[in-house]
């Protein structure tokens, strides 16, 4: 499949935290799921790549649901190998799974600015690949105050 890369790394771009297995699942239901829309596939001047993109985000989307509704987070989706810069020491190992565990309650979009600003150490105003400036600004907020009831301490 000449599209399937590009897709997972489409992927891997919306969701930095999940784990590859999961993208690639992720990635597989796309292509499954435009072989089965393919009878009803009508030309509009898009391209293919747009159309699988656009399949694979509803599926991120789809699949970012299911996982909220889930009684627990599974730590193991967490990508590992996105440590951040900055490495102050943990008091516990549980600390670091508490913070996993509020980033899985962000959505994709806010989940993607704060990987982007701490994880990367990038600026809200170079976000403009994710976003305009504005509304990186705006998912920053929403996503620091809907992490602060998960990481507010006793």
């Amino acid at each position: 499949m000449a599209h399937h890369g590009a897709v997972y790394r489409y992927l891997r771009r919306l969701a930095p935290f999940l784990d590859a297995t999961v993208l690639e699942d992720l990635a597989a239901d796309t292509f499954e799921r435009a072989f089965k829309a393919a009878p009803r596939y009508q030309d509009r001047g898009k391209r293919v790549d747009s159309w699988l993109y656009e399949i694979a985000y509803h599926r991120l989307l789809d699949y970012q649901r299911w996982r909220r509704y889930r009684e627990h987070v599974d730590l193991s989706e967490i990508r590992a190998e996105h440590e951040p810069r900055y490495t102050a020491p943990f008091d516990e190992i549980g600390e670091r799974e508490r913070i996993a565990a509020a980033l899985a309650h962000l959505t994709i979009p806010q989940q993607q600015i704060v990987h982007a600003r701490y994880w990367e150490d990038r600026r809200l105003t170079e976000m403009t690949d994710l976003t305009t400036t504005e509304a990186a600004k705006s998912l920053h907020k929403r996503a620091l105050a809907a992490l602060r009831p998960y990481l507010e301490v006793a």
